[in-house]
Parts: structure tokens; C-alpha cells; sequence
């Protein structure tokens, strides 16, 4: 049950008995109508949300007018029995002589094709309330004031329960182009590659339009671009996608997020939800015993076992006497470390002090306190003797990260600065994978770096001896690119990044004719190298295999991407 304050009850419940003097047989307009009663010499516009706060401020008497102007040329609507409800706010108009209030109803990010707005006033006439149909730049000057020296957007949203994708201009739009955009790009975004796809484009004025789908099947997929989009007056239009990547991509059904297990011919083995998760990581081994933490926006980890599929909870100690105010950019603030067998693991608590921790002693040892440089990583060694730790090497969370390496008393083993390297801006806190390849050696990553191959691959310290080589990651092989442009529409090969690339882990030519590869923005493929052919396996970031061959990925339905920080 969705619950409510009680200022958001009196707020709906105003515009609810505004709705009911005023709802006609069958939506019908009725033609008895009434204009606005303007207030004279309007001084100041407010919008009000729910909460009674002021969201916007209008004092000038351009944008005043501006908005009058726009309410003046409104038409008049009808209202629904029930009326959709978007986003609701108060609108003030003071006036010299009095004021106006009316109800403003924000439908832009509904998945109607109703106006994209509506005013609502009480009793204009005799018939009641009534209600006028504000179009997007309306809505926008009402909300957000004139914003027309800002850079034209088209901003994407994905409403998957009823597989419809809103787009929203802060522009008036070309239509011809964003349809023919759509037209030229959309194929099918599912493992099958033969959807029969229907779709239509529903314009509610030239800043929004309603792209939707009819008819999807279960489990299916379809995907467009925006490329080559335009304005109006002819200028070129940046599309903001939920996501990274260029493909607006569709998933039929119910909003799920979750891993995905599938195998080969591309069919689904099982699969685990993880709605709230926002960060996916492991905390050890690499391989086929290397468990996958998910960490959700809670702080609760749920730890997975990728060849059983099996999931547990870790129980969350008490931290009454530890403040720590640090977290990673999507929500972490504890990192865990868990060694290959055994119930003591490692905390980065904060990200800023790392504790050894037995829950069934009660025993929570401090090893290192990270006073001045947030913690990136942390990783157990196999027994759990020893524990390695990523700090931020320069102190305004940059590139570079130190490694740290324990043992299990707090005593420093070693210190190697600027060991991994991610390329981001910096101030972003991200997570860095890290682990052990067995009790001696670590691997750290090697990301963004321009003397790698795909300028990706990770550095590898011994406890003793220190950095014992630099490795690139996996590449594509021969012949993959040109598979995967067959398979994704509009590719052509420069302009998307391939993030990880991993080869089927089986012995023998089958180990040698099997890749998948996660390519930003559009998921992971699959790719045959004998049949020279490439499937979509999954609509996330690839996770890995598991020793039987099924491949494991990222799966929503609902554009939910959680930060993913995995080595090979």
C-alpha cells in the first residue's frame, strides 16, 4: 500500500474535488464554458509542490507575461473520470487586486497521450470546474523559466511496464526527424533476432511524443536510435538516455531486474531478482569460486553463488561507536571482503577504516585507518590471512590508487603507490575490483590506459616481491568485430566501447568458438565464431560463466543498471 503525509492527502484531495464538480459523461468538454479570471497587473507567478514549498519564482515581467500569454491561448480540455494524474503543484498568479490559484497537473512523464499538462480552476461557470490543456513548453516555462540558451536535449524515458518510451525536448522538435530516426534504427533487441516489432509515434505537441509499442512478445526485446534528431529550427539534438550507451532499448513485461543465466542456444536457465541492487562486485578469488556480492541501496549484501545459483544474506553487525560519512557515487558506504572459506571476512567501514570481523567471537579488530584518502577496494586473500586495500592516491578521489596489503593482526606487509589506475574525472567515487589470483599475488586494475590493448588490463603484485608484470585483458578475436556489426544496427565499430571481453571456459575448439563481450550502452552479445553470428544474451553488463557454460548477466526491464566493478 503506497502511503501518503497528510499534506499530500489535503494536496490530492483538493484537486480531487476540483475533478469530480467537473467530470462530465465520457470525458466530454462542456461547450458552457468560461475563461480565466486573470488577476490585474500580475506581479508574481509561484508554483507550489506538495509539500507547500516554493518550486519556482516568477518576478520578471517578461516571463510573467509570457505565461499569461501561454494560459490565455490554452484550450480548453476535458476531465477524465478517472483523471491521470502526473505530478502535482499549486499555481499562484498575484495579482494587484487579488490572486488566482489553480491546480497544475504535470503529465509529461505519463505514459498517455493526453496533453502534456493541465490547469485545473473551480467553478469558472455554473457547470463547475474546468480544465485547460498546457502543451511541454508551457509546462517548462511554468517550471523551470525560459531555458531556450540552453543546449537542445531530447530526454529519453523508459516505461517498460507498458512498453512505451517517452521523449521530451526542451526544444520544439522536428518530428520528421526523430520519426525517421526511429524508422531507421529499430530492430530486434532480443536473443531471437526474428521480433515482429509494431510501434507507433504519438505526438501530444512538438516537445513530447509517446513511442509506443504494441503487441511485444514475453521476454522480447526492440531497440532504437536518436541519432541525427533536429530541432525545428534545424539544430542538431543531444539525446539523454536513462543509461550509458546510444540504443533506447525496450523489454517487454513487468518491471524485473535481476541476473540472468542462459545458456549457449540462448535460452533462459534461471534467473534471481535483485531490485534494489546499485553496486555488484566480488571480494576474493577469480573463477568458478569467486561468490558475487550485491550490494543494494540499503546496505544490505546479498552474496551469490554463480555456479549454484544459491543466495545469502549477510547479517549486518552493529557499528554504534563507528561514524564514517563516506560513500562510493552509487550509494556504497561499506565495502565487504570475504575469504574463499570461513565466517570472518574484512569491512571497509565508511570507506575509511578496514576491520577484521568474527561474528561468532564478537570480535571486530581494527587493521587500518584511511584518514585522509577514501578506500576504492578492499580484497581478502584465500585463507584470509592477509587483506589488500585501493585508496585514493592523490586526495580529490582521481584516477590512481595505492595498494595496501595487511595481515590479519593490522601489521603493513607492503605499500605500492599509484599500483591501479580507472581513467574517470576526477571527484567521482567509484568502487575498484580487485583479487586475489592465490595466497601471494594481487591483481589490481588497469583501466582507461592507452598502452593496453582496449585500454583495459590489470597489474599483478606478489606480497613480497611487489609488481610482477602488467597484463592486457582478453581482446575480441579475429572476425568478432564484424560479427557484432551484423548484429548491432548502425554500429560501425569505432564508436562504441567494449568493455570485457570473455571467452567460454571449456576445454577443447569449444573454449575457441564462444566470446561474450559487454559493449557500453547495449548490453552483452554472444558470438559464435563458427556459425559467424552474434546474439544479444543480455541487456547488462556481463558477469561471466559459470563451469557448465551458462553465461551470466545483468537483466532489467525496468532501466535499472547498477555499478558493476569486476576483474578478470
Amino acid at each position: 500500500m503506497k502511503l501518503f503525509s497528510r499534506k499530500r492527502i489535503f494536496f490530492v484531495l483538493i484537486l480531487s474535488m476540483i475533478i469530480v464538480q467537473a467530470c462530465s459523461k465520457n470525458g466530454e468538454i462542456d461547450k458552457n464554458t468560461a475563461s480565466l479570471n486573470f488577476p490585474s497587473e500580475i506581479q508574481v507567478v509561484k508554483v507550489i509542490n506538495e509539500e507547500s514549498g516554493v518550486v519556482t519564482e516568477h518576478r520578471d515581467l517578461g516571463g510573467i507575461e509570457a505565461i499569461v500569454a501561454g494560459l490565455e491561448a490554452a484550450e480548453l480540455s476535458y476531465i477524465g473520470d478517472p483523471e491521470q494524474s502526473g505530478i502535482l503543484y499549486k499555481l499562484e498568479l498575484v495579482g494587484s487586486d487579488k490572486s488566482l490559484m489553480l491546480s497544475l497537473n504535470d503529465l509529461r512523464q505519463t505514459n498517455g497521450s493526453a496533453p502534456s499538462g493541465k490547469v485545473y480552476a473551480e467553478e469558472t461557470n455554473e457547470s463547475g470546474a474546468q480544465a485547460w490543456a498546457l502543451t511541454s513548453e508551457l509546462v517548462q516555462l511554468i517550471l523551470q523559466g525560459d531555458r531556450d540558451d540552453s543546449e537542445p536535449e531530447l530526454t529519453v524515458t523508459i516505461d517498460e511496464d507498458s512498453d512505451t518510451v517517452l521523449l521530451i525536448g526542451n526544444r520544439d522538435m522536428d518530428r520528421e526527424s526523430v520519426e525517421l530516426a526511429i524508422q531507421s534504427t529499430i530492430y530486434d533487441a532480443s536473443s531471437s533476432g526474428t521480433l515482429d516489432y509494431r510501434y507507433a509515434v504519438e505526438w501530444t505537441d512538438n516537445r513530447r511524443a509517446v513511442v509506443r509499442f504494441t503487441e511485444l512478445p514475453p521476454e522480447s526485446a526492440v531497440g532504437f536510435m536518436l541519432e541525427g534528431t533536429m530541432t525545428s529550427e534545424g539544430k542538431p539534438v543531444k539525446t539523454v538516455l536513462p543509461y550509458e550507451g546510444r540504443a533506447v532499448i525496450v523489454h517487454a513485461g513487468k518491471a524485473w531486474s535481476g541476473i540472468r543465466w542462459t545458456n549457449i542456444q540462448g535460452n533462459l536457465v534461471k534467473e534471481h531478482a535483485f531490485d534494489s541492487a546499485v553496486y555488484v562486485g566480488t571480494s576474493c578469488c577469480p573463477g568458478k569460486d569467486g561468490i558475487i556480492n550485491m550490494y543494494d541501496r540499503d546496505g544490505k549484501v546479498d552474496r551469490l553463488d554463480p555456479e549454484t545459483g544459491e543466495v545469502s544474506r549477510l547479517d549486518l553487525e552493529e557499528w554504534p561507536e563507528l561514524t564514517a560519512s563516506r560513500s562510493s557515487d552509487s550509494g556504497v558506504r561499506d565495502l565487504y571482503a570475504f575469504p574463499a572459506q570461513g565466517e570472518t571476512y574484512y569491512i571497509a567501514k565508511g570507506l575509511e577504516f578496514v576491520y577484521l570481523v568474527d561474528p561468532a567471537a564478537d570480535l571486530k579488530k581494527r587493521i587500518y585507518h584511511s584518514e585522509e584518502a577514501s578506500i576504492y577496494g578492499i580484497a581478502s586473500s584465500p585463507d584470509g590471512d592477509k587483506v589488500a586495500v585501493l585508496t585514493d592516491s592523490e586526495g580529490f578521489l582521481g584516477s590512481y590508487a595505492d595498494l595496501w596489503i595487511f595481515d590479519a593482526t593490522g601489521k603493513r606487509l607492503a605499500h605500492h603507490e599509484k599500483a591501479a589506475y580507472i581513467g574517470h574525472s576526477d571527484g567521482w567515487h567509484f568502487v575498484y575490483p580487485m583479487v586475489w589470483q592465490d595466497s601471494d599475488t594481487v591483481a589490481v586494475p588497469l583501466i582507461g590506459r592507452s598502452d593496453l590493448v582496449m585500454g583495459r588490463g590489470k597489474a599483478i603484485y606478489d606480497v613480497k616481491k611487489g609488481l610482477l608484470a602488467e597484463e592486457a585483458s582478453v581482446t575480441m578475436p579475429e572476425g568478432a568485430i564484424e560479427i557484432l556489426k551484423g548484429a548491432i544496427p548502425g554500429w560501425s565499430g569505432e564508436q562504441m566501447e567494449v568493455i570485457r571481453v570473455l571467452p567460454m571456459p571449456q576445454a577443447g575448439g569449444e573454449s575457441d568458438r564462444y566470446f561474450a563481450s559487454h559493449i557500453a550502452g547495449q548490453g552483452t552479445f554472444l558470438i559464435d565464431l563458427q556459425e559467424k553470428q552474434a546474439s544479444r544474451a543480455g541487456a547488462g553488463a556481463l558477469l561471466g560463466w559459470t563451469s557448465d557454460g551458462s553465461l551470466l548477466t545483468w537483466y532489467s526491464a525496468e532501466g535499472k543498471y547498477p555499478e558493476v566493478s569486476l576483474l578478470d
